[in-house]
């Protein structure tokens, strides 16, 4: 993360990740959108943040759940052309619009009502927050809980794992022996 918090400080979209779902049938967006929210919320990492500090070391800044960023579009008035290109502007100014890496949440969600029955998902992350092996668990259980409170239905997750006893276990493993592996 030091050496993806560095290149983003050079180059602002360098670790921007965009990924687009299509969702066909009914979607009821304002739960959609708040589920987003508690999948924000119950990870401290999609609720972080990060700085240098004094040394140039950085340290991660976990912010109090607050409400990612989310848009709604619908497009339903437009025909597909006018709709294929909204779409490729969005994700064009979207790509342009960078994360503060020390101005939390660093991921956004925008739906767009494509016609009566498609909804496009856009959700921007900055590559820092999640890796490919996260983005499927943190989708998986958007899901679990969106299904939840479309059926007012409540839900027994996993308790998730805290940043704290992730990184106390990684700053005690032993580095001298860590630098000798990729040295040989």
């Amino acid at each position: 993360q030091q050496g993806i918090y560095f290149h983003s400080q050079l180059d602002k979209q360098t670790y921007l990740t965009q990924i687009t779902s299509r969702l066909r049938g009914s979607l009821n967006v304002e739960q959609m959108f708040a589920a987003w929210q508690l999948v924000t919320q119950r990870h401290e990492m999609l609720r972080s943040g990060f700085a240098i500090e004094q040394y140039a070391l950085y340290r991660f800044v976990i912010e109090p759940p607050a409400p990612m960023a989310q848009h709604y579009f619908d497009w339903r008035h437009l025909n597909e052309s006018q709709r294929l290109q909204q779409w490729s502007q969005l994700r064009q100014r979207d790509q342009q619009c960078a994360f503060v890496l020390d101005q939390p949440a660093l991921h956004r969600l925008t739906i767009v009502h494509w016609d009566d029955a498609q909804f496009e998902l856009l959700w921007s992350h900055h590559h820092i927050v999640l890796d490919g092996w996260s983005i499927q668990l943190v989708f998986r259980e958007l899901m679990q809980i969106y299904v939840a409170l479309t059926q007012n239905q409540t839900i027994q997750l996993a308790k998730p794992i805290a940043l704290q006893g992730y990184y106390g276990c990684r700053s005690h493993r032993d580095k001298i022996a860590a630098l000798s592996y990729w040295r040989d």
